[in-house]
């Protein structure tokens, strides 16, 4: 998803240009942000196996899902 804005200099509007939500695949932080979500994800996985949290019966057959 992009959106384009314009910046004020001096009162006046530059020309429109684009920006982009997310990472790129070379940015620095990628690797924390994986291994950000990989520890939630694990934390979840955790409390299932616990009984802490259950996940959702979906369908006809009620396959439970925990994680999306």
């Amino acid at each position: 998803m992009s959106s384009s804005i314009s910046v004020l200099v001096k009162g006046s509007p530059t020309k429109k240009f684009s920006f982009f939500k997310g990472l790129r695949k070379c940015d620095p932080l990628a690797p924390f942000l994986f291994n950000i979500v990989v520890e939630g994800l694990g934390i979840i996985k955790e409390a299932e196996h616990k009984s802490l949290y259950k996940g959702i019966g979906v369908g006809s057959n009620q396959v439970l899902v925990s994680l999306l």
